[in-house]
């Protein structure tokens, strides 16, 4: 053991460091349609309190159905808490501190990467690529926020939930063009206003596809503009459902 470092050991098939982390060697579920990658990890929170959790990774994104085109999402090391061997579940707000949480912080954790946090904030998703076009959802704007929940049973993604902001396509803007593109005026994440939905997706069967099956709103509030000025920027116009968003 070097000082002052995380230096890993042998311990109970796994490998330990001085953060009280144990990793176990990854587990590949080929056979499965949705071919899962799981990574276990043990986590020794207190001397007698001892947590365990999977790393768990898609090989292939996962199709969400509803809405329009369907959406595929991928996620890498999301760190889902085992409650039984069949089942876990993947929930944001476990990952935040409690320091965040007082401060009614948003996604900006003063406490990530401490030792009780680290760990469970390694994880990326995504939708689509980073310079994608708007998400289309029953002809609206979806840019995504946060992934929030995930229920795996039996190596099965059971239930999704992300939230995102929704947005009305605006007169002048081209939805299908990007900002790196020539002479563009692409749709933009309109990040002032209230308009962040909850997004719920479920599997019924295990021979079926994650369905939407929820809207709801999560903002306190509902704001969407019905025009913008000459520049993108939101004006004194209306907003839905009446009233101003100057």
């Amino acid at each position: 053991m070097t000082a002052g470092s995380l230096a890993a050991h042998s311990e109970s098939g796994g490998l330990s460091d001085q953060r009280g982390l144990t990793r176990f060697g990854a587990i590949a579920s080929a056979d499965l349609p949705i071919n899962l990658i799981k990574t276990p990890i043990a986590f020794q929170a207190t001397p007698d309190r001892r947590l365990a959790y999977e790393l768990v990774s898609l090989q292939q994104p996962e199709s969400l159905q509803g809405g329009g085109t369907p959406w595929q999402l991928w996620f890498r090391d999301l760190p889902v808490q085992t409650l039984d061997p069949e089942r876990g579940e993947f929930r944001r707000q476990d990952t935040v501190s409690p320091v965040a949480k007082e401060l009614h912080s948003d996604i900006n954790d003063p406490e990530a990467l401490s030792r009780d946090h680290n760990f469970l904030n390694g994880y990326e998703w995504r939708l689509a690529a980073e310079a994608a076009p708007p998400l289309d959802l029953f002809g609206l704007h979806f840019y995504p926020l946060t992934l929030e929940r995930v229920d795996i049973q039996n190596d099965q993604v059971m239930v999704v939930e992300i939230v995102g902001r929704l947005q009305l396509p605006l007169p002048g803007q081209d939805e299908k063009k990007t900002p790196h593109e020539e002479n563009a005026n692409p749709a933009s994440e309109l990040k002032d206003l209230g308009n962040a939905v909850r997004l719920r997706y479920q599997r019924q069967t295990t021979e079926g596809s994650l369905e939407l099956s929820r809207v709801s709103l999560d903002s306190a509030v509902a704001e969407w503009p019905l025009a913008l000025d000459a520049n993108g920027e939101i004006t004194d116009a209306p907003c839905s459902p009446g009233r101003p968003c100057g």
